[in-house]
Formats: C-alpha cells, structure tokens, sequence
C-alpha cells in the first residue's frame, strides 16, 4: 500500500487538535461535493450533504484505526459517504416516504385531500398520524 498523506492528520484529529479537522476539510471537501454529483444530487440540497459529510468525517476520525490501516483515510472516507448516500436513497424511496409525500396537509386549500391509503395500518406510516 502506498503512503497515506492524511495519517498524520487523521491522528492528530483523534488526539484533540482542532486544526487538524481543518486540513482534512480542505483535502476532502471535494469528495464531498463529488459524491453528491454522482449518487444524490437531485434529492438533497449541496448544503445539507455537506453538514452531512462533516458528521460523517467526525466519524469516520473516530473510527478508523491508525495502528494497521486497510485502506488509506480518503478511500475511507468517500466509502462512507457512498453508503451514507445510498442509504439516504433507499429512505427516500421507501413506501413509508412516498406515502408522507402524497399527504396533503389540511392547510393546503388548493388540493382535495386524499385520505386513500394502500396499507391496512395507515396510522403507523407518519408521525402525524400517530396515536400516542
């Protein structure tokens, strides 16, 4: 395995050192931007993945171990946004998602309210429907 540039920086990270988390930022804010590009850019803002991706950085420092690495930090680090990306996919296309996106809330005058529902159980799909 070649040399990971970004060990040095990634322990420091793990020892508390703030500006360590500055210079992984600005080696990694492409890998941010371009895995939203390429898996989700239609279904969340670029401002929102990216928070998302500082969170997953926080933990990915957290996690990945320095003492035998098997794969440099970024390649890491972008495996875990993928993942995070493909899940935020699948939760989006859930039946549960899809039935939360055809609510019409009472407020909106404009449409008919569709009460229809495909499930047996419609008051476990949302929150707002919930019985407490």
């Amino acid at each position: 395995m070649t040399k990971d540039r970004l060990l040095a920086t990634v322990i420091a990270a793990q020892k508390g050192h703030d500006c360590a988390y500055s210079v992984l930022i600005k080696h990694l804010k492409p890998a941010i931007f371009s895995v939203h590009k390429r898996k989700i850019s239609g279904q969340i803002k670029k401002d929102d993945w990216y928070s998302e991706g500082l969170e997953i950085l926080m933990r990915c420092v957290k996690k990945y171990e320095v003492s035998c690495p098997r794969a440099k930090f970024s390649t890491y680090f972008i495996t875990a946004l993928s993942n995070r990306a493909i899940d935020l996919l699948r939760h989006h296309n859930t039946e549960k998602a899809q039935f939360c996106q055809q609510m019409i809330w009472v407020d909106d005058a404009e449409k008919p309210i569709d009460i229809a529902t495909n499930t047996y159980n419609p008051r476990s799909y949302c929150w707002f429907t919930r019985v407490y």
